[in-house]
């Protein structure tokens, strides 16, 4: 993961967890945001 011109290893397992929690922290959202486009 390229931060500041340098490689920083991040292990995968670390890095998936931080992607499922904010895809779960986006979710609420993501379905407002559809309701809405639904509506429309």
């Amino acid at each position: 993961m390229p931060f500041a011109g340098r490689m920083i290893d991040v292990p995968v397992d670390e890095w998936a967890k931080v992607v499922m929690s904010t895809s779960t922290a986006c979710r609420p959202s993501d379905a407002e945001k559809q309701a809405a486009r639904d509506a429309a």
